[in-house]
């Protein structure tokens, strides 16, 4: 299969593990290709969100992924900015 790929024999094997937590759209492209399945469909398996506007990578971790599991109202979205106004505004302890 690496060969039909044109992925390598290692990196396959890392995704057959689960080790690969985000291929690249050419690489799913490529296994799409081979298999005959959706290449959307993997995309949407491999964490991207797929759309009529295109493809775009799923948010990570828990405040991201609340925050787009449902719309904001303008006040939570005024909220929101206001907050993150004032914690940017603040010097960081990881500089």
């Amino acid at each position: 299969m690496a060969d039909a790929t044109d992925i390598s024999a290692a990196y396959l094997l890392k995704l057959e593990r689960g080790d690969v937590q985000s291929p690249s759209p050419h690489v799913l492209r490529r296994l799409a290709t081979h298999f005959k399945v959706s290449y959307l469909d993997l995309m949407a398996l491999a964490g991207y969100a797929v759309s009529d506007s295109g493809v775009t990578r799923r948010p990570r971790g828990v405040l991201a992924s609340a925050l787009v599991a449902e719309p904001l109202t303008e006040s939570e979205e005024r909220a929101m900015t206001a907050f993150l106004l004032t914690l940017r505004s603040q010097p960081s302890s990881e500089q």
